[in-house]
């Protein structure tokens, strides 16, 4: 116990002077950037990003439906997902998950919770890392073979999200890992034969993938446009560079990936042309977009949850 809280202060500190050195480092740039911001543009992109987060929380109410055998409705599950976008920063996404389980009261809830948020996780992943590509080869080849890379994204995430992913590895530890696959959890997906690869997921579910794939890349492109007044074809690189910190946050396992994010973004500032300042103010301020995206994504959420256990509606 005394060495879990002792690396937990040390995590902690660690976050705090990271974020401390890039307020010191980036606060004259950070003034110099909102105030040359082009805020009807910088606007726009902060709605576009909170309706993404509306399209995935649809595909996570998706994935839920299908392993809990309809006993979850969407729209409560899409109302939870998106109240509990803020659990995810104290102190991880654990606690996220907890809240999702706890709310959603329905038989089998908890393994559909946890199942459809693993899917998400690597979904997600998938995308990021697929935005990421697709910025890349946009920077080096132009925005046609941007626009291919990004049908090129969704066709492969469209494909992971048919396949079942978490079914497939479960499955997958049940014949490798015998002793992990003992859980019950693990031993009801590898036995989820009979629903079948997407079996349950329907057309809208894909188009709410594709749509979310496309508001997060435009989201993000407009947002770097605004802040940083970069032409079009340069501000593809700084998307790729902020998709790949997205990434290393999330594998770090740290809440809300806070201080790695920032600091891989500081990292890659000579890759994409950005002096190290240059970017450790754009880190910041992409960090306030995305707690503004969560507070919005809470506050949709909230009003779902009141609809639908308080209002007497049906869900959809």
């Amino acid at each position: 116990m005394k060495a879990r809280r002792a690396l937990g202060c040390t995590i902690l500190s660690a976050v705090v002077i990271i974020f401390a050195w890039l307020v010191h480092e980036s606060w004259t740039v950070i003034v110099g950037m909102l105030t040359g911001a082009r805020w009807h543009i910088a606007v726009s992109s902060v709605l576009l990003l909170s309706f993404g987060n509306v399209q995935i929380g649809h595909v996570f109410a998706a994935l839920v439906s299908r392993s809990s055998s309809g006993g979850a409705r969407s729209s409560s599950a899409l109302g939870i997902f998106l109240v509990s976008q803020v659990a995810k920063y104290v102190p991880g996404r654990i606690w996220g998950v907890a809240m999702q389980v706890s709310m959603l009261r329905a038989p089998g809830s908890t393994a559909a919770v946890v199942g459809a948020n693993i899917e998400l996780a690597i979904l997600v992943l998938m995308v990021v890392l697929g935005v990421a590509l697709t910025c890349l080869v946009g920077w080096i080849s132009g925005l046609m073979a941007a626009a291919v890379a990004l049908l090129a994204t969704f066709a492969g995430c469209a494909l992971i999200l048919s396949m079942d992913s978490l079914a497939q590895l479960a499955r997958l530890a049940r014949r490798c890992l015998p002793r992990i696959a003992k859980f019950a959890f693990l031993r009801r997906e590898a036995e989820s034969v009979g629903r079948g690869p997407g079996g349950e997921l329907t057309r809208d579910t894909y188009a709410r993938l594709a749509i979310y794939i496309l508001l997060y890349c435009a989201g993000w492109w407009l947002l770097v446009v605004s802040i940083t007044g970069l032409d079009a074809r340069d501000s593809l690189a700084i998307v790729a560079a902020m998709s790949l910190s997205y990434v290393a946050g999330a594998l770090s396992m740290l809440p809300g990936g806070l201080g790695v994010r920032e600091g891989a973004m500081v990292l890659l500032a000579p890759a994409v042309g950005m002096t190290h300042a240059d970017m450790g103010a754009l880190a910041l301020v992409s960090r306030a977009v995305l707690l503004m995206m969560d507070a919005i994504a809470a506050m949709l959420g909230i009003w779902l949850m009141r609809r639908d256990f308080f209002g007497g509606e049906k869900g959809v």
